[in-house]
């Protein structure tokens, strides 16, 4: 019952009288409506209204990945990659960028808006500078957001993910965003598979559009029969989804939004792109997140405190500091305040300046702090290097204390800066406390289709009158008994299957038990009806379509209403 439903409306909101549009082959309207009270007790299923409006129900997201181990669908065939032609190199990545841009604002203090609601143009161009995403990876999504007259595609991106996980804030007049400590911390904790579980889980509950085709097309791309470093044709995919019955066919919307979509993929990280002999686009996965489930109101709880995990830094005498992809992201946001980061990817690499010292020290970070951390989180630190903070600190707090003391010249040194130059967020991993990262849907930018968290929950179980409308006055003996009726009877017992979208238990006259589920009745006063039938038993049924039946075919019939769980 659950995968017709999923086949038909995927993760998106429905009604009662929609319910009967998902029945398929010997599955009825009515048994998909019976099990309803069922799957809303056990979860599989939430109910939901929006102020007046009609009571809606929908699949949650952490069921989804469950339903797909069901469905098992047709695996498109592996390509031989030695033909392909790259055209698209996995990008730097999702997770790198909103790391970098909380980094960043993190060191500004605040990111401030214009009296008119806007970033300033020069920070913009700041931040663009330092993430990866650009408008062209995104704009084949159709992505909708009420800043798009002046913030670039891919900057609202990164803004829409860091405000929706709520690792960023806006106060309350609008005027600016700021780094959020406790979340920062929670966030820090967490691995970078963590981050990707999460930021896929992000993506595909705000970024896919309101089309059960498209939906499944995303699930599909996730689940793990696609095996990492194998090339799979996009095409290939989507007749593969065919062969399972999951798309009735391929439209041009569907496959030009999965080769956006895969572009999309490919810049936050995880695809690598290519092109065959043929010229199709072909695709594989270069590091593939895996679905952690329904984030938005259960969360992920932390797998290990940090700094108690990680890898090592190795200092230079050249001054260069290489970063590994073990080190911690408590270690990394350190360095991001006090060195020049001069090569973000795998291996990060970050160089100790005087210029980034002393930017790093207005900021509450003084070079023996430094010094003790490389100490602490690396294979040793050279003694020049050593030396050279020690130098560097001296230098620093002798500065410091030449700097005006009397209110005037604090003054003056106050409107040369233009504003306090506030401290950069400590981040330590005593502050998670090992609490759960939870996500703040409300707060994003980005919302490209139904929004759950919009409307109130409802958890009243539908009545057997509301599931079917009418039964306290149709006559009992139709449903308990089957008998011989006489053809108006018979006639009116048929149209209510049909309004119920229910099946009518049958003794042919050839003397096989069967079930008839009416579509159409035809005729008067001599009448046909046609339908499907289906024969033998729940575990092997066998579906007989449009077919005609008369009267006289039959010998008894009764209504089969099926037990409500």
């Amino acid at each position: 019952m659950m995968e017709c439903l999923y086949r038909r409306f995927a993760g998106l909101p429905f009604t009662l009288d929609h319910v009967n549009g998902a029945a398929a082959g010997g599955v009825s309207g009515a048994e998909l409506r019976a099990s309803i009270p069922g799957m809303l007790r056990s979860g599989r299923l939430i109910a939901m209204k929006r102020s007046r409006d009609e009571k809606m129900y929908c699949i949650p997201r952490s069921v989804i990945p469950v339903i797909w181990e069901g469905l098992k669908p047709a695996a498109p065939e592996a390509m031989d990659g030695s033909m392909a032609k790259r055209v698209r190199e996995p990008g730097n990545g999702l997770a790198a960028d909103l790391f970098r841009t909380l980094s960043w604002i993190g060191q500004q203090g605040f990111l401030r808006f214009t009296s008119k609601g806007k970033i300033h143009r020069r920070t913009i161009d700041k931040l663009n500078e330092i993430i990866s995403l650009r408008e062209e990876d995104l704009s084949a999504l159709g992505l909708q957001y009420s800043r798009q007259d002046w913030c670039p595609l891919g900057l609202a991106v990164v803004l829409d993910m860091l405000l929706s996980l709520g690792l960023l804030s806006q106060d309350q007049d609008g005027s600016c965003l700021s780094v959020v400590p406790e979340q920062l911390a929670i966030w820090l904790a967490l691995n970078t598979s963590e981050w990707d579980a999460i930021l896929l889980q992000e993506l595909l509950d705000r970024y896919l559009p309101d089309q059960p085709g498209i939906w499944h097309i995303a699930y599909r791309l996730v689940q793990p029969d696609l095996d990492m470093g194998h090339w799979y044709s996009a095409d290939g995919l989507l007749r593969s989804m065919i062969e399972s019955g999951l798309l009735p066919g391929i439209t041009d919307r569907e496959q030009s939004w999965l080769h956006g979509w895969l572009y999309a993929l490919s810049a936050f990280g995880w695809l690598e792109l290519g092109r065959n002999p043929e010229e199709d686009l072909i695709f594989r996965w270069h590091s593939k997140p895996k679905l952690k489930g329904e984030f938005l109101a259960v969360g992920q709880q932390l797998s290990a405190p940090a700094g108690e995990t990680g890898g090592s830094c190795f200092v230079q005498p050249d001054f260069e500091i290489l970063v590994p992809p073990d080190v911690s992201f408590h270690i990394r946001w350190e360095l991001e305040c006090c060195c020049e980061c001069l090569v973000n990817d795998k291996m990060t690499v970050y160089r100790l300046t005087r210029d980034r010292a002393a930017y790093a020290y207005q900021r509450g970070r003084t070079p023996l702090d430094l010094l003790g951390l490389l100490t602490a989180c690396s294979h040793g630190v050279p003694g020049n290097i050593t030396q050279v903070l020690t130098d560097w600190e001296r230098e620093l707090r002798g500065t410091e204390q030449q700097q005006p003391t009397d209110q005037a010249g604090l003054s003056l040194a106050m409107k040369e800066r233009k504003q306090p130059v506030l401290p950069y967020p400590r981040i330590n991993s005593s502050m998670h406390g090992g609490g759960i990262f939870v996500t703040r849907h409300d707060q994003a930018w980005v919302h490209q289709g139904f929004r759950p968290y919009l409307y109130e929950p409802v958890t009243e179980i539908p009545e057997t009158e509301e599931l079917f409308p009418g039964r306290s006055r149709v006559p009992s003996m139709w449903i308990r008994e089957r008998r011989h009726y006489h053809d108006s009877t018979a006639r009116s017992l048929m149209d209510q299957a049909m309004q119920w979208r229910t099946g009518v238990e049958m003794n042919l006259k050839s003397g096989e038990y069967a079930i008839f589920l009416p579509v159409q009745i035809s005729g008067d006063p001599s009448w046909t009806v046609q339908g499907n039938l289906v024969r033998g038993d729940s575990q092997e049924r066998h579906v007989e379509e449009s077919i005609l039946l008369r009267p006289d075919q039959w010998e008894e019939i009764g209504l089969l209403l099926p037990l409500i769980n």
